[in-house]
């Protein structure tokens, strides 16, 4: 957890952030950036669009997955992904770490059964 941590952070040397902090790149064909060898999910994104937000100054990046790399086991039954099995950690902002546990499952909601949110008078 904290080599990944460090890896967030600025570096400014003329190596991977992946080197920098002695973790091992893996190379996929068809892939331009290497992977970290040691992560149990592997995801690269292709960019779609840019969208700027002027309500608060910030931009929408829209990509989508173009590789996905995981171990079969850790999709279930229902081909979701088991993020406990991986033993993953969740982030929030730039230096707060979760633990990621399977709390329930709720299968999705057909069109049918969607409830109606209008008030009647």
């Amino acid at each position: 957890m904290l080599r990944c941590r460090r890896r967030r952070r600025p570096l400014f040397l003329a190596r991977s952030y992946i080197d920098a902090v002695g973790l091992n790149p893996e190379f996929v064909e068809g892939c331009v950036a290497p992977f970290v060898g040691e992560s149990r999910l592997k995801f690269s994104l292709e960019f779609r669009r840019e969208l700027p937000i002027e309500l608060n100054g910030t931009r929408m990046i829209i990509s989508e997955m173009d590789c996905l790399i995981v171990d079969d086991r850790a999709i279930d039954d229902d081909g979701c992904l088991d993020l406990t099995f991986l033993s993953s950690a969740g982030i929030s902002g730039l230096n707060i770490y979760y633990a990621v546990k399977k709390l329930a499952f709720y299968p999705p909601v057909r069109p049918n059964e969607i409830p109606s949110f209008v008030q009647k008078d």
